[in-house]
């Protein structure tokens, strides 16, 4: 009867266990390391997700020099259009990177599915 016991309680411990580790797990699968902030640091990398049919975030500002990469979290195929810079189709989980060398605003849509907008803004870089 003891061991009974015993066993009830190592199987509680052991659910117990697994619920921490399962709750830690999607603690950790909900953030992310990309700055999606909408600014950098100079010559820093920034990351577009393309989610839900758009871009996030769809203004981008950054300093010139950085590079941008835009990642496809969607099921639906994506393609980068702009009149400077285009990206192959993407299918999910792959990306495409561009750096931004000039100052300036860079507009661009899914080539796909044009409704899709998004802007990147380059800023000089400030020399002190």
């Amino acid at each position: 009867m003891i061991l009974v016991i015993r066993m009830k309680k190592a199987m509680i411990s052991l659910r117990l266990i697994i619920l921490v580790v399962m709750a830690m797990l999607v603690v950790i699968g909900c953030t992310n390391d990309y700055s999606t902030d909408g600014n950098s640091d100079s010559g820093g990398l920034n990351t577009v997700r393309i989610v839900d049919f758009t871009f996030e975030p769809v203004t981008l500002t950054v300093t010139a020099g950085t590079t941008v990469v835009w990642i496809n979290e969607d099921a639906a195929p994506h393609k980068i259009k702009s009149s400077t810079f285009n990206s192959q189709n993407m299918k999910k989980a792959d990306s495409f990177s561009q750096t931004f060398s000039e100052p300036g605003v860079y507009e661009y849509i899914c080539g796909i599915h044009p409704s899709m907008a998004g802007k990147i803004i380059v800023e000089p870089k400030i020399v002190e």
